[in-house]
């Protein structure tokens, strides 16, 4: 059996519990390849019990059923994909994962909507886009959101009940469970040199939050940046967190955790102007420990090294034996490097971690980008393989 953790170096929106309903998540309305089956479409089940999904349907410009669910059970929190028929051939990235059920599908580029029905007709969801006098009522809520433009999904941030305030534009996501999706963003000027979280409430590696046994807890977000940004801001599961000058290099937020703040690992992406950092906390209940699972943005200049730590823990009861292996095949590849506890780094194919039960050890990711890099955002993949 393969075990897998996710560094992805991009800002990760997760979708908040709050409304306790079936939502659509993301719907990718205009791929960059074929629109015949690379059209896909998430939803989540955000209630706390399970859902039956079959017979449920996707109602579109197109047609009022779409699509028609099979027999599925949807978990707390459990995503499903549903995507155009070819789904797996067609799809922009072959990389990315399968659908969990396809079915020929058709989302208007230009101006429409998506409905999620139950068996007795009523709408659980809806997304549209464009202008409410091309789009049917029942494919929207309160008002539809932008246009996508190609290669962009709308993701939803929030629920208020207005796709307008709902919704964003944002690089898909619908990478493997058991990859590392690695993106450097080449930047100059403004940098977030580093960002820490308070308080840090146990010994462990990393940074640890204990979710309250009753009422709400403020947790601090401070970055130290350097240069003069115009906006800093933090996006935590959806979550816009503002930050306020303390002084000219140090800025500072804040948010709030309750009972029922989901446990595990959670991504704050701080942003300063066009800069990105992601800082990683993990979020513990306090009678039960959680599997850590990271990821990370790493931001440098050109001929600069760029480097971030990854906690890998095994929470299982036997001893697992990890091999770092690059996949796929960009320009970042040759200049990826891991060290395993501060080790000397080496070529992953090099590397192997090994975890006894219950221990956590750190993976330190570095890239040494070459001078000859340009601006721009460069990618690559590491999958934790298992020996």
């Amino acid at each position: 059996m393969k075990q897998g953790i996710v560094l992805c170096i991009v800002g990760v929106f997760v979708l908040s519990l709050a409304h306790a309903s079936v939502l659509i998540e993301q719907v990718y309305v205009n791929p960059v390849g074929s629109e015949s089956g690379g059209e896909a479409v998430v939803i989540r089940n955000a209630r706390e019990d399970i859902v039956f999904l079959e017979n449920w349907t996707l109602a579109t410009q197109t047609s009022k059923k779409d699509a028609t669910l099979p027999a599925i059970r949807l978990w707390p929190n459990q995503t499903f994909l549903i995507a155009d028929t070819g789904w797996n051939e067609k799809k922009d990235d072959l990389l990315w994962k399968e659908a969990n059920y396809e079915e020929a599908i058709t989302l208007d580029n230009a101006e429409g909507g998506i409905a999620l029905i139950d068996t007795r007709g009523t709408i659980i969801d809806a997304v549209g886009w464009g202008d409410t006098s091309n789009i049917e009522p029942t494919l929207y809520q309160g008002m539809p959101t932008r246009i996508p433009p190609e290669g962009k999904v709308l993701f939803r941030k929030e629920y208020t009940g207005n796709n307008a305030q709902d919704f964003i534009l944002s690089d898909p996501q619908f990478e493997h469970e058991d990859t590392l999706f690695v993106v450097v963003n080449i930047t100059e000027e403004v940098k977030i040199i580093r960002v820490m979280l308070s308080p840090d409430e146990a010994k462990d590696e990393g940074i640890q939050v204990l979710i309250p046994l009753k009422g709400t807890k403020k947790v601090k977000v401070e970055a130290e940046v350097v240069g003069r940004p115009n906006r800093v801001y933090g996006i935590l599961a959806g979550q816009i967190i503002e930050f306020m000058a303390k002084n000219s290099s140090t800025f500072v937020g804040e948010f709030i955790i309750d009972t029922l703040f989901q446990p595990g690992s959670h991504t704050i992406g701080v942003h300063a102007d066009e800069a990105e950092e992601n800082t990683v906390f993990t979020a513990h209940v306090q009678q039960k420990i959680r599997v850590d699972q990271t990821r990370v943005l790493l931001t440098s200049l050109p001929g600069k090294p760029a480097q971030a730590s990854v906690l890998i823990t095994n929470e299982g009861f036997a001893s697992v034996r990890l091999h770092p292996t690059i996949i796929g095949n960009s320009s970042l590849d040759s200049f990826i490097e891991v060290s395993l506890d501060g080790e000397n780094f080496q070529h992953p194919s090099d590397v192997q971690i090994h975890l006894n039960p219950k221990e956590t050890r750190i993976l330190f990711v570095r890239v040494a980008t070459p001078t000859t890099f340009l601006s721009g955002v460069y990618k690559s993949r590491i999958r934790m393989e298992e020996i």
